[in-house]
């Protein structure tokens, strides 16, 4: 019993200590899991495992394969000092992340090929790290020795590059030269080679010709200069990014330096040199937006090289990788497209082929800056989407490879023996952009249009293009009539991403006055096209009205022969100049878009009963100190008297004129010495909107060195919206209300005196401006409104003798340096207006504030800083405020 109860002791001391191992055991385990998976997270274990797989996979099986190869083999030699300067070259590579051209140097080398040797020059090439980071198989330019008694070729090569196949994507970069030689455009040749370097077999290499006289010979091209955009400097700034403070890397493509490609000493003092210049000149051009596309770039070839690359899937359009061949005969650059820059692991689809969003650019917004100088012409963006429309067909691309299928298959199946663990080849991946193009280009959204009026044998409609292409309207039909084609397409922009749709008035011929009538609208259809398409689109028109500005329908109603009525207007070219010394205006001038308009100095041009200037074309007012121009009204009297007695004035003004609005003009307006003196707004009354007696609605201006005096009636003197602007060196004085009203624009100001305003002396709403050296004296409320989440910094600035000096409501920020106030009631307020906004902020550093009621106002939840100090905030209404 004894022994038994031993036995059974110890049974039970064993089986506790085995717990105990077994519980420690599983801790343990967990633990060193847990610990490599944390470590494998931390160094991308995972990523480096397979690769290390894959290595291990691709060199056995070129192991077994490379003897059965049915392809070239290339066996490069050098010896151990040149080998280490390859070596020494690489690592300096690899510290500086990214490789300029300078930084690889040539090494003398032997190339055998079909058991025949050639001496070469060879380099590292590539700027990224896929070119050379891998332990072995690093790519090279090769070159053959100029010195050897005969000059060699290899292919009928002089130049190539040898990569590893994955730098070009495997098969899909052949393709893509396969697609631009089955275009007629330059195609460089390329094939697959068993690539030898010291004894190492590296596997299957891509093998590529590049730019040289015979690159340019084997695309049956004359000899001319092939150019591009240096690459060097951004991969300076790339490699510091950290450095470039305000000079930022997005920048990049406008101070790339344009040069040629190969262009050796002996062209110096030729007709080449002097086709060099031309080239570069161009190129220049297109750049600085100086010359129409046509007169740059053979358009047919550009828009063809795009479309290739968008319909294979190209993640980018890079002005780093293009290079750019002046052809002699034709005076054009002819563009040389390589790299086609797949990525069969993307998450989602990048359509830089149609769509600038910045969220196609988030690694590289300076090629927006490059495409969007492309897309803007609107020739050139037709042509395009119909070379995309044709090539994003279903069988385009298997055709370009039946016609090469022998080739295809066979490297086709030299790749996968030697990648068996990578995809050589994706018509997957090609096809799922193909299918994204053709469903962008075939939109199931259309057109909006609704009506305005109807004025003798026109409609005039709000019409809006809710997707992102461009759409041309061409014309109308009524029921089953056939279409009555328009002489001249009307071109509606495509929707901006996340945008609300723009309203454009358009105005449509009809075939009799009877179709133009408002009853007759449900028989009527739109017909349109998405721009470089041919289907025709039908859209019907809604009776009832969107417009936002009234006045706008106005802009419709004259055309060129209307101007031409005025002895005083003289229409030559593109520019319409206002031709005599004194004009008088009595009716309303419209002036169409594409023009520019011209006033000469000394010009005096004074309005009258219902005159006043519509344009969508760009005013160049530019008067001189000794001859300013003169824009006024024909108003005589006392006008503190008039206004006080105008609260009728939608009557009285009307023989007085009214003054100038400038809308949707495509370039920026200029006034330069110009006075306007006793202006008017349009009376509310007239359907124009307006609020100002000169206006930009959407239409840049830089304004300096002029006067606004005594205005008549309106809200404001100047008004600013949606515009970008300078307004510097100008005089406000004795302004009825607003001097000047801000209204979602950007700009700067500098140098401005403003001397009694009825109200506000600046009015900001939405808006983001710098402002400096400004005076203030007399303003009637505000000397400075800030509101509806505007952004302002204000340097420099005096305000005297008014209601209130500064004032920021409505999330509007306001930072502001060296402010004197005085004389006022409030100093600074900083309170909110409309709850949909919310509240304001104020930061003011070195101010003075004297002789004033109380100087600063805080409304609770609002904020004042001032010389870092938060000024204490309080309870009150804003309507007592009032």
């Amino acid at each position: 019993m004894k022994a038994q109860s031993i036995k059974k002791k110890s049974k039970k001391i064993f089986f506790y200590k085995y717990k105990i191992f077994y519980t420690i055991f599983l801790l343990l385990s967990f633990s060193i899991f847990f610990l490599l998976g944390i470590w494998s997270e931390k160094y991308d274990f995972n990523k480096k495992t397979k690769l290390f797989l894959n290595d291990i996979s691709e060199t056995i099986a070129n192991r077994l394969y490379s003897n059965f190869y049915d392809i070239d083999k290339l066996v490069i030699d050098m010896n151990y000092r040149n080998y280490q300067k390859i070596l020494e070259t690489r690592n300096e590579s690899l510290q500086s992340f990214r490789a300029s051209e300078d930084m690889h140097k040539w090494v003398i080398a032997t190339l055998n090929y079909d058991n025949k040797d050639f001496k070469i020059k060879a380099k590292l090439k590539g700027v990224h790290e896929d070119h050379w980071k891998h332990p072995l198989k690093w790519s090279f330019k090769i070159k053959m020795d100029e010195e050897q008694n005969e000059l060699k070729t290899i292919f009928n090569l002089k130049r190539f590059s040898l990569q590893h196949s994955k730098t070009r994507g495997y098969l899909h970069e052949w393709l893509f030269m396969k697609v631009l030689k089955d275009e007629g455009l330059i195609a460089h040749r390329t094939r697959f080679v068993n690539f030898v370097l010291n004894g190492n077999n590296l596997g299957i290499y891509n093998l590529e010709e590049q730019h040289s006289k015979e690159l340019l010979e084997s695309n049956n091209r004359r000899e001319g200069p092939i150019i591009g955009f240096n690459k060097n400097l951004w991969i300076n700034e790339a490699n510091n990014v950290n450095k470039l403070s305000i000079n930022n890397l997005e920048g990049s493509f406008w101070r790339s330096e344009i040069k040629p490609v190969q262009f050796k000493d002996s062209k110096k003092n030729t007709e080449q040199e002097m086709y060099l210049n031309e080239a570069i000149t161009l190129l220049e051009s297109f750049r600085q937006n100086s010359k129409q596309l046509s007169e740059i770039f053979d358009l047919e070839q550009l828009s063809k090289l795009m479309a290739a690359k968008a319909v294979l899937g190209s993640i980018e359009f890079d002005w780093r990788d293009l290079k750019f061949y002046y052809n002699p005969v034709t005076k054009l650059l002819e563009p040389i497209g390589r790299e086609v820059h797949i990525d069969l692991n993307q998450s989602q689809i990048n359509s830089w082929w149609a769509d600038l969003s910045p969220r196609n650019f988030s690694h590289s917004m300076d090629q927006k800056y490059f495409l969007s100088l492309l897309f803007n012409d609107r020739s050139f963006f037709e042509m395009y989407l119909k070379d995309l429309s044709r090539m994003s067909k279903k069988n385009y691309i298997r055709g370009i490879i039946g016609k090469n299928s022998e080739e295809f298959k066979k490297y086709e199946k030299v790749l996968n023996q030697n990648y068996p663990g990578e995809n050589i080849f994706s018509l997957e991946y090609i096809e799922k952009y193909r299918s994204e193009i053709e469903k962008t280009l075939n939109p199931i959204q259309g057109v909006n249009l609704n009506f305005i009026e109807g004025k003798k044998n026109s409609l005039l409609l709000n019409a809006s293009n809710l997707q992102r292409l461009p759409v041309q309207i061409i014309g109308i039909k009524e029921k089953d009539e056939d279409v009555s084609v328009f002489k001249k397409p009307i071109y509606l922009k495509g929707k901006l991403l996340n945008k609300a749709t723009k309203l454009e008035l358009i105005k449509i011929d009809c075939l009799s006055e009877n179709l133009c009538n408002k009853e007759n609208l449900d028989s009527l259809k739109i017909v349109y096209k998405i721009l470089g398409q041919t289907k025709h689109r039908t859209a019907t028109i809604a009776f009832w009205s969107n417009t936002v500005n009234n006045y706008l329908s106005t802009l419709y109603t004259g055309d060129l022969e209307n101007l031409k009525k005025h002895v005083f207007l003289k229409i030559e070219d593109k520019n319409i100049i206002f031709d005599t010394d004194k004009i008088e205006i009595n009716e309303p001038i419209y002036i169409p878009s594409n023009f520019r308009v011209l006033v000469k100095p000394g010009t005096e041009i004074i309005f009258s009963n219902q005159g006043h200037i519509i344009s969508r074309s760009p005013i160049f007012f530019n008067g001189t100190t000794e001859n300013p121009i003169l824009i006024r009204s024909n108003f005589i009297g006392n006008i503190k008297s008039f206004r006080s007695n105008s609260l009728n004035h939608n009557t009285k003004t009307e023989k007085n004129g009214y003054g100038i609005v400038v809308i949707n003009a495509n370039e920026v307006s200029e006034i330069d010495n110009t006075v306007f003196y006793r202006m008017s707004a349009p009376p509310q009354l007239s359907g124009l909107g307006l609020l100002g007696s000169i206006n930009f609605y959407q239409s840049d201006v830089r304004i300096k060195n002029s006067k606004f005096l005594e205005n008549i009636v309106g809200d404001d003197y100047l008004n600013i919206i949606r515009s970008n602007f300078v307004l510097k060196n100008c005089i406000f004085k004795d302004v009825n209300l607003d001097a000047v009203d801000i209204d979602f624009s950007k700009g700067v100001m500098s140098k401005l005196n403003f001397q009694e305003s009825g109200n506000d002396a600046l009015d900001f709403s939405g808006s983001e401006v710098e402002l400096k050296e400004i005076i203030i004296y007399g303003a009637g409320d505000k000397a400075i409104s800030v509101g509806e989440k505007s952004k302002i910094s204000i340097n420099d600035i005096s305000v005297f003798n008014s209601k209130i000096g500064l004032a920021s409501k409505d999330n509007s920020s306001l930072e502001a340096n060296n402010v004197k106030i005085s004389n006022t009631r409030y100093g600074v307020v900083s309170y909110m207006k409309k709850n949909e906004y919310g509240p304001s902020k104020i930061n003011i550093k070195d101010i003075l504030v004297s002789n004033s009621e109380e100087k600063y106002l805080v409304e609770k939840g609002s904020s004042i800083k001032v010389n870092n100090r938060d000024i204490p905030s309080v309870d009150f209404n804003f309507k007592n405020f009032m």
